[in-house]
């Protein structure tokens, strides 16, 4: 995985978490985590 795909992932990821306002039931950084180490896998 580049680092650009990864900076595009990152920012996908913060604006669909702000439009569905996840930030109060998903531990962003665990899961955001978890979800880079599957497809970097």
């Amino acid at each position: 995985m580049t680092e650009k795909l990864r900076y595009e992932f990152v920012y996908w990821w913060k604006s669909k978490r702000l439009k569905l306002d996840l930030v109060n039931t998903i531990d962003d950084e665990a899961f955001l985590a978890e979800i880079l180490s599957k497809l970097v896998a």
